[in-house]
């Protein structure tokens, strides 16, 4: 288990990283670009940790998701698994229409996933 000082230091780095390469949240427009976010594990959103505060003065956030990040996560648990995620990423788009996500937060095991309404 990773410590606090650790988790810090990830998401400190993590911001530094979307600053020197201009990297901001996902847009995602319809359940196509959801289905491509989650066939593709790995290009899923960019960890832009504190980076997250800068976005949230152009945008209006709609929330902030607790989040599995393992692959391991049930349903119960605190942390929205996979497929928790995914319908609920379907609920706001049908909702807002297109929106942006990132991760702000990550730890070993879940993450903190803000999203924002994008502009129409």
């Amino acid at each position: 288990m990773w410590g606090l000082d650790t988790l810090r230091q990830i998401n400190l780095e993590a911001a530094r990283k979307a600053r020197a390469t201009r990297t901001g949240p996902r847009l995602i427009r319809s359940v196509q670009d959801i289905d491509d976010i989650f066939e593709h594990r790995g290009a899923g959103f960019p960890h832009i940790g504190n980076e997250c505060e800068k976005f949230d003065k152009k945008h209006a956030r709609i929330d902030t998701l607790f989040v599995d990040i393992s692959g391991f996560g049930a349903p119960g648990e605190p942390a929205l698994t996979i497929n928790q995620l995914r319908r609920q990423l379907i609920e706001f788009v049908g909702e807002h229409g297109g929106i942006y996500a990132a991760l702000e937060e990550q730890g070993q095991f879940q993450g903190h996933l803000a999203v924002w309404k994008a502009e129409d």
